[in-house]
């Protein structure tokens, strides 16, 4: 595996494909809880690698893989749940520009690319496995598939949650309170509701136990 999945990851880029998505998914393999024999994990990984070398697509290859483990091998593919207990803070302020993007924060240091979030009225989703136009997939494994929705709406960018297994939380660029975008599923009521909360330059989102972005204004 240590030199399988660069190799594919490097044979993605070459097709101009998310590699992202495969190291995600290797990850959700490498961790699915109820995968406990090393040779069934072994033999997931290896369907997913062939699957994904045959079609050039991660995300179809993901999705194949998870219907062969649920219906041979009786074995899911789910976002392993993590409990957060820390939370990235920075000193960036906040401001009214319009154009937003995400750089993603690993410890203290930020991870190049700037993201630009987009404008189109779907917005920009983040998640492990999502093939979304526009997503963001530079995510740790306990991001679930389709995590957070990002969108554009009067001149206002807002986040929500998509259902995680995980949660989000917003921190401040201003006081650093903290705010929260969708609980961890196993602390959210029946009846939760899923409110948009409203972003700025200088916020920290937070998903999940260790993913980090910091929003930043976006210049031409």
């Amino acid at each position: 595996m240590e030199s399988c999945v660069p190799d594919m990851q490097e044979a993605l880029m070459a097709c101009a494909s998310d590699d992202m998505l495969f190291k995600n998914g290797v990850e959700r393999i490498e961790t699915a809880g109820d995968s406990s024999d090393i040779k069934d994990r072994l033999y997931i990984h290896l369907i997913f690698f062939i699957v994904t070398g045959c079609l050039g697509n991660p995300a179809r290859a993901i999705e194949y893989t998870e219907s062969f483990a649920s219906n041979q091998m009786l074995s899911t593919l789910g976002t392993v749940e993590t409990t957060v207990t820390s939370f990235f803070s920075a000193t960036a302020r906040a401001s009214g520009d319009v154009r937003l993007g995400l750089l993603r924060v690993v410890g203290n240091s930020a991870r190049p690319p700037l993201r630009p979030l987009s404008m189109d009225p779907a917005g920009t989703i983040i998640g492990s496995l999502t093939d979304a136009e526009n997503a963001i997939t530079d995510v740790d494994s306990d991001v679930s598939r389709q995590h957070l929705r990002i969108w554009l709406q009067d001149g206002h960018w807002f986040a929500q949650g998509l259902g995680s297994t995980n949660g989000s939380i917003l921190l401040s660029g201003i006081g650093r309170c903290k705010r929260i975008i969708e609980p961890p599923r196993r602390e959210r009521a029946e009846n939760h509701v899923r409110t948009p909360i409203e972003i700025r330059n200088g916020d920290t989102l937070c998903l999940g136990a260790s993913t980090r972005f910091l929003v930043i204004r976006v210049t031409d």
